[in-house]
């Protein structure tokens, strides 16, 4: 052992000139390193028990919670487009009203043409319903061979609706209250057993024909009036209107449970004259709904009816043609309705002719219990 100690002490030291011994470099170097790392150690020692200590209290929640990961949504599904059985679409907000201008530098018409054009196809739908039911069929027949939700009526009490230039000279548009619907809608109405529906036919010369119709444009509801929009109340997105042509007054009507009929043959003097239908669409139901017609009665005899009889005899079907292509339509006519439904009128009984003519009797013993407020909303 002693030699082991003298050993270091010759290792560790060394002689100078005057024989004392001294510490070699390295060792006064690692001493002065050891003496550096007392006071780190003791600093160590320190932060080691104030940490512990914090760790051996009573537990408390942090002051700053951790941060939580907010999920991520996933995306919002691209909404499908509303389309009806022939691809076009069912809802009003993808359509659009252009302007219909008839000559190069005149004024737009108050009316527009409602573009994609396809949607004309379910107003044509609505359109051929109505004239069938003056062609012998009646309503639950008409509603169950097209395949419609209900037979396309709808009675409002006033409905505000506007003509070619009603706005541009009026500055607003027309609250009509004397209007109304077909008669087959007022004497077959939506309470009643189907089988005391009557037929009703429209006559031209001695064959059954329908009223012929077209197009004459479409319109929003609504104007812009001092820089802001006026609704007018209607509660539909697009309203139509379609005019047809009073040929002739004549009809016969068939009540086949009870076995009453009549012929009505007014003079043929007091005809022809223009009519006004007025269709909107219903988003819900999908189908363009008949709200009222307003036109001129034959008895009238203000100033200019006969000239308007005239003008409708002469040149009504150039008229038509012409307004039914600004919409790429047909003249809604007899043979049009055969080819787009391909249903006939219903024959005319024989004998009919001499039905008598009980239009006043008949119309207050079938409609005085049956009202158009049955087809209301």
């Amino acid at each position: 052992m002693r030699r082991l100690i003298r050993q270091l002490i010759e290792d560790m030291t060394y002689r100078d000139l005057s024989g004392r011994r001294r510490l070699r470099r390295y060792v006064i170097a690692a001493g002065v390193l050891f003496l550096a790392m007392i006071p780190m150690a003791f600093w160590a020692l320190y932060e080691r028990s104030r940490v512990m200590a914090v760790v051996y209290a009573t537990p408390a929640p942090p002051a700053t919670p951790w941060p939580t990961r907010t999920p991520t949504p996933p995306p919002a599904p691209t909404p499908t487009p509303v389309v009806d059985e022939a691809g076009c679409p069912a809802d009003p907000k993808e359509w659009t009203l252009e302007p219909i201008v008839i000559a190069p530098g005149a004024k737009p018409l108050d009316l527009f043409q409602i573009r994609p054009d396809c949607v004309y196809r379910g107003l044509a739908k609505s359109v051929a319903a109505i004239m069938l039911t003056e062609a012998g069929w009646k309503i639950p027949e008409v509603v169950e061979a097209l395949g419609l939700p209900r037979f396309p009526v709808r009675y409002h009490e006033v409905i505000t609706v506007t003509f070619e230039y009603t706005l541009q000279m009026r500055g607003e548009p027309l609250a009509l209250d004397r209007h109304w619907l077909p008669d087959s809608a007022y004497l077959c109405t939506p309470n009643m057993d189907p089988s005391e529906c009557p037929r009703i036919w429209r006559i031209d010369g001695k064959d059954p024909r329908p009223l012929p119709r077209f197009l004459r444009g479409c319109f929003w509801p609504r104007h812009l009036a001092a820089g802001q929009v006026r609704d007018w109340g209607m509660p539909y997105p697009v309203i139509c209107v379609v005019e047809a042509k009073e040929y002739s007054g004549r009809r016969a009507w068939l009540f086949e449970g009870t076995g009453d009929r009549m012929y009505l043959r007014p003079p043929d003097e007091l005809w022809p004259l223009p009519r006004h239908e007025f269709y909107a669409y219903d988003p819900q139901l999908r189908t363009w709904l008949l709200l009222g017609q307003y036109g001129y009665s034959p008895l009238n005899p203000a100033p200019g009816m006969e000239q308007l009889r005239e003008i409708t005899r002469t040149q009504w079907q150039s008229q038509a043609e012409r307004y039914a292509r600004y919409h790429g339509l047909p003249v809604w006519d007899g043979s049009w309705l055969e080819a787009f439904t391909g249903l006939k009128p219903k024959p005319l009984p024989e004998g009919w002719e001499s039905w008598p003519d009980r239009y006043e009797e008949l119309l207050v013993k079938y409609g005085a219990k049956r009202k158009f407020s049955e087809w209301s909303p």
